[in-house]
This record gives structure tokens, sequence and C-alpha cells, in this order.
């Protein structure tokens, strides 16, 4: 049997897990164009989540602590494309050690013939550290970033011929201009999580230290009766 000391201590350490995922996020603040806020989808995969008229865009994993340097394609504010060459984008990392969030953008067209266009905003409350929009790189931070319960297809991607993405200088707004032909245009978006203030990690540890003893209390009057 632990000690009631231990058992507080146990019982502390579970609630402070519990309310962390919910504090280390980041959020969407506004959209604006053909954004469409979406619950994660059963897949992304070609065909499987199609809208003429519409870019999709849901949190995957949120405050993620990176245990090695993540490769993206665009750190900096600016433009990227129209007409980019893949392969001339440098190599990019966001650093160990990074608390992170990510959220994914989906486009995919109905049918397999013909062309639509998209066109829209996202901004974040926290700063963009990073975005994938690479096969290569939309493939290696899935791995990192992406939902168990999603799945991916990342064999389209976001910057080819005519389409366009920008990062603000404040590093808080992406905007992007996709032009789709058959086939699916994606890309994530990783966004920083800010460490939460001292004042109020220690009013989370006395919310949680509360909860402890609630749960000691309410266990010996259930022995009691």
């Amino acid at each position: 049997m632990l000690p009631q000391i231990q058992k507080l201590q146990v019982r502390f350490a579970i609630v402070s897990t519990l309310l962390l995922p919910i504090l280390a996020q980041a959020s969407v603040v506004e959209i604006s164009g053909d954004v469409a806020i979406v619950s994660p989808p059963p897949s992304v995969e070609q065909g499987e989540f199609e809208s003429n008229t519409r870019i999709a865009v849901f949190p995957e994993l949120q405050g993620v602590l990176l245990n090695a340097p993540l490769d993206v394609d665009a750190l900096n504010p600016g433009s990227y494309g129209p007409g980019a060459d893949l392969n001339s984008f440098p190599p990019a990392a966001i650093p160990e050690g990074t608390l992170v969030s990510s959220y994914y953008l989906h486009a995919d067209q109905i049918g397999s013939s013909g062309s639509t266009s998209v066109f829209g905003t996202v901004r974040f409350d926290t700063d963009i550290l990073g975005i994938a929009f690479t096969k290569e790189r939309l493939s290696s931070t899935r791995v990192i970033l992406g939902l168990p319960t999603t799945t991916y297809d990342n064999s389209q991607t976001a910057v080819n011929g005519t389409d366009q993405i920008v990062i603000s200088n404040d590093l808080r707004t992406v905007t992007f201009d996709v032009n789709q032909g058959p086939g699916a245009d994606s890309m994530r978006v990783i966004t920083q999580v800010v460490p939460l203030p001292p004042a109020l990690w220690l009013f989370i540890s006395g919310v949680a230290g509360l909860a402890s003893i609630g749960m000691t209390r309410s266990n010996k009057k259930k022995r009691n009766h």
C-alpha cells in the first residue's frame, strides 16, 4: 500500500496530466474565404473528402514536444509560389525541444476532371513555426503530428503550377490560393505553443491539489459507509 502522501502525489500528477493537453494548444482565431473548420475526418485520401467550394482545416496533435528537429518547407514570412520549384526550398527545421501544435489544410475537388479554385486565410493565436507542403515533408511531419484516427494521402502538394501560399509578416496568418486539378492539395501548418505563465501554472497546480484532496475525502466516505 502507498503511504497517504504518495497517493496524493500520484493523484496530483494524474489531474495535472489531464489538464495540460487542454491548455497546451494553439487555436484558429479567424478564417476567411473558402475555409471551413471541420472535425478530423476518417480519411483525407484522394476522393474521400471532396468539395468544389471548400478547403477544410482541422486540428491534428496538440502540445507536442519535439524530441528532434522537425524539417518543414517554409519557416519565414513571404510568398511561396506561384510556379514555385518544390526542389528549390532550402532545408528548414523547427528546433528540438519546441512545443508545437498542428493543423491540416485539405482541398480535394469532386471528381477527376476539370478544375476548381479555392482561396482563403487562416489566422492563429500563436506564431506559425513552419509549413509542410511537399510530399516528402508532409510524410515526415505526419509521423510526428498526424492523427492516428485519420488516413492520409500525401501524394499531392499545395504549391505547384499557379498555387500560392503566403505567410504573414507577423507569422500569425497563412493565405493560400489553390488552383485544383485532379487530386488533392494539402498542407500542414505547425504553430507555437506558448509556455504557461508561472502564475497560471501555480493556479493549475492548486486546482490539481484540491482535486486530489477531494478524491481522497470521497474515497474515505465510501469506505466509512
